[in-house]
C-alpha cells in the first residue's frame, strides 16, 4: 500500500475492521497521521483490541476518539486476563476516547490500556460503566502512577447513574488528585442525592482535590446536584473561568433540578471572579438563619433583601461573555417560576446589579425574565452591554414573536449586529467530548 501525508481522518468502525491488512499497516499507510475518530458501528471486542494494537503502535498519533460500541458476548464472562491478550505499546496518545460497551469491559481491560500504553494521556473521555466494582482503588493507583499528565476528564452518564459508575467517576478524579484536573464535564446526572458519599458525590471530589486547579466545569442534562456544592464550588475554585451547570427536563420529569439556592449563595461570595461563562439555575430558597435574614420583617422584604445580593453576586464577574440564567422549573421549586420573571427589570427587580458585565457577548434567558422588560431594560442592554451580540429566549411558545415588540425593535435598530434566538424546547442531548 502507498503511503500518504493525511494528518486526520474520520471513519466508520466496521470500514476499519473489515480489512485486518489495513488496519495493521496503518503506521506505514498514514505515517503522518496525527487525529483519528473511529464512530458509527458495533464491533467485537476482538475487533477493538485490533483497532488498540494498531493505534498505540502508531508513532505520530496523539488524538484517538472510539465513537462506536464494543459488543461480544463472549468476553462478558471473564475475557481477557492477562497482558498477552493484548498488544499494546507505550504510545504518545494524549487523548483517548473509550468506546461504549454497555455491560462494561471484561477483566481489567480498562487498566491494562491505562497502564500500558497512555503516559501521555490527557483528556480521558467515558461512557457509561467500564470496569469492575472492587478495581476502584486499583484505578486510582493507575492513573496516579501510569497518567500522570491526565488534567481532562469527560464522563457521559446513563439516565439513572448506579453507584458503581459514580464511584469510578470519582476513583478518575481521585488519581488526578497530584497534578490537579484542568477541566471537567459530564452528561446524564441523575442520581439519588439522598446516598451520595465521599466516594460517589463528583462535585464535592472536584472541590476536595481541584480547587486549585480547575478552570472549566460543565454538567449538562443534569439533576439531584446539592445547591451547597455547587456554591463551595464557587466559593473555593479561584480559576474557574467556566461554571456550566445545565438541567435537562422540566416539570415533573426533572425531578431535583440542579439549581443553586439564595440561603447558600448567601453564605459567602464567590472566588471565581475571572469567570468567562456561567449557566445558572437559582431557586429561591430561604432559611429563618439566613445571613440577610431581616429580624420581625415580612418574607417578601427577606426574599427581596436576598435576591438584590444574589444578582449583586453575579454583577461582580465583570468578565462574564456569556450568561445564561434560569429558575428551578422542576416540581420540587421552592417557588413558582413566573415569581422569576419580572428580577430582570428595572423597576421591581435587580437588572441594575447587572451593569458591570461590560463584556457579555451572549445573554441566555432559560426563564421568561423578558415577559416584563420594556424600553428601559433594553436601553440599559444598550448602555452597559456594548458587546453584546446574542439574545436567546427559551420556552417561548409555538409562533410567538416577542422580539416584534416596539422595544426589541429599537434594541434591534440601535445594534444591527445583534441576533436573536428563541426555541420552545430542549434539544436532545449529546455527548460531552473534548
Amino acid at each position: 500500500m502507498q503511503s500518504c501525508h493525511l494528518k486526520q481522518l474520520q471513519v466508520p468502525a466496521p470500514t476499519l475492521t473489515r480489512d485486518p491488512e489495513l488496519l495493521r499497516s496503518i503506521s506505514s499507510v498514514l505515517p503522518r497521521l496525527r487525529k483519528l475518530k473511529i464512530d458509527g458501528g458495533d464491533i467485537s471486542m476482538m475487533q477493538f483490541l485490533q483497532i488498540m494494537d494498531a493505534c498505540t503502535h502508531h508513532p505520530q498519533l496523539i488524538d484517538l476518539k472510539c465513537s462506536f460500541t464494543v459488543q461480544d458476548p463472549r468476553f462478558h464472562q471473564e475475557g481477557p486476563q492477562h497482558d498477552d491478550t493484548l498488544s499494546l505499546h507505550r504510545s504518545g496518545i494524549r487523548v483517548f476516547e473509550l468506546p461504549l460497551m454497555r455491560r462494561g469491559y471484561p477483566g481489567c481491560l480498562v487498566l491494562q490500556i491505562l497502564e500500558h500504553a497512555l503516559p501521555e494521556l490527557e483528556r480521558l473521555s467515558i461512557v457509561g460503566r467500564t470496569i469492575r466494582e472492587r478495581q476502584w482503588k486499583k484505578l486510582t493507583r493507575t492513573i496516579q502512577e501510569r497518567c500522570p499528565k491526565l488534567k481532562h476528564f469527560c464522563c457521559n452518564f446513563a439516565d439513572e447513574v448506579p453507584d458503581p459508575v459514580l464511584r469510578e467517576a470519582v476513583a478518575v478524579i481521585r488519581g488526578c488528585a497530584y497534578q490537579g484536573l484542568t477541566s471537567f464535564k459530564c452528561l446524564g446526572h441523575h442520581v439519588d442525592r439522598s446516598t451520595l458519599g465521599s466516594k460517589t458525590n463528583i462535585v464535592r471530589a472536584l472541590i476536595d482535590d481541584h480547587s486549585a486547579t480547575l478552570e472549566d466545569f460543565e454538567m449538562k442534562d443534569c439533576a439531584d446536584v446539592s445547591s451547597a456544592d455547587l456554591q463551595d464550588m464557587l466559593a473555593t475554585c479561584s480559576n474557574l473561568r467556566r461554571f456550566w451547570v445545565e438541567p435537562g427536563e422540566r416539570g415533573e420529569a426533572a425531578a431535583a433540578a440542579a439549581a443553586l439556592e439564595y440561603v447558600d449563595v448567601l453564605s459567602r461570595g464567590w472566588v471565581c471572579l475571572e469567570l468567562q461563562e456561567l449557566y445558572l439555575i437559582l431557586d429561591r430558597n430561604l432559611s429563618d438563619d439566613s445571613p440577610l435574614s431581616v429580624p420581625d420583617s415580612n418574607d417578601d422584604l427577606e426574599e427581596a433583601v436576598a435576591a438584590r445580593e444574589v444578582y449583586a453576586q453575579i454583577g461582580r464577574l465583570v468578565q462574564l461573555e456569556v450568561l445564561c440564567l434560569g429558575c428551578n422549573a422542576s416540581d420540587y421549586a421552592t417557588v413558582d417560576e413566573e415569581a422569576f420573571a419580572q428580577d430582570l427589570t428595572l423597576k421591581n427587580g435587580w437588572l441594575s446589579e447587572l451593569k458591570g458585565l461590560g463584556q457579555l457577548q451572549h445573554f441566555r434567558m432559560v426563564t421568561n425574565f423578558w415577559s416584563h422588560m420594556g424600553q428601559a431594560e433594553v436601553e440599559f442592554m444598550d448602555t452597559h452591554w456594548p458587546r453584546l451580540r446574542t439574545i436567546t429566549f427559551e420556552w417561548l411558545e409555538a409562533g410567538d414573536d416577542i422580539t416584534g415588540a416596539a422595544h426589541w425593535r429599537w434594541l434591534r435598530k440601535r445594534r444591527p449586529g445583534l441576533q436573536f434566538e428563541w426555541s420552545s424546547f430542549i434539544p436532545e442531548p449529546r455527548l460531552v467530548r473534548f
